[in-house]
């Protein structure tokens, strides 16, 4: 079984950025997000952690792994931007890596749709699917923008 594949990652939608290690994001069953803040507090006598529990407002991407790794090795998200490339012809897509529930897999969705070099095979009319031997990450969809 792959492990890796039950690993998200959470975005704050409102700083801009993913949460760093020091927050600890839970997912409950139920898919709700749920924060753990903890804090290590040293005096002159004694040192001690606390933690504290806040429920978000929904400003939060919840993004979950893969379980595929990319050519150099590094896991694969949703919302992950990668390059799908054919190594015999160069060609290479931008894409997003997304869910899609009526085929149950995973696809790398054009970013440029208008824009897709051919002579890749793995190239069709709105995506392919995802291949991690045939990618490479080039950051996640709230850095690069749709032009």
């Amino acid at each position: 079984m792959n492990n890796n594949r039950f690993k998200f990652r959470v975005f704050d939608n409102e700083r801009g950025e993913y949460i760093k290690t020091d927050e600890l994001a839970v997912i409950s069953k139920d898919g709700e997000l749920f924060l753990i803040g903890l804090d290590f507090v040293e005096t002159d006598d004694d040192a001690y952690s606390t933690s504290s529990v806040e429920k978000p407002d929904g400003c939060y991407a919840i993004e979950q792994c893969t379980g595929l790794r990319d050519r150099n090795g590094k896991l694969i998200y949703e919302g992950g931007v990668v390059f799908v490339y054919n190594p015999l012809t160069d060609a290479q897509n931008a894409c997003v890596v997304k869910w899609v529930d009526n085929e149950a897999c995973y696809i790398c969705e054009y970013l440029h749709p208008d824009n897709v070099q051919r002579g890749c095979e793995f190239a069709s009319a709105t995506g392919t699917y995802l291949d991690g031997s045939h990618c490479e990450i080039g950051g996640n969809i709230h850095e690069v923008k749709h032009e």
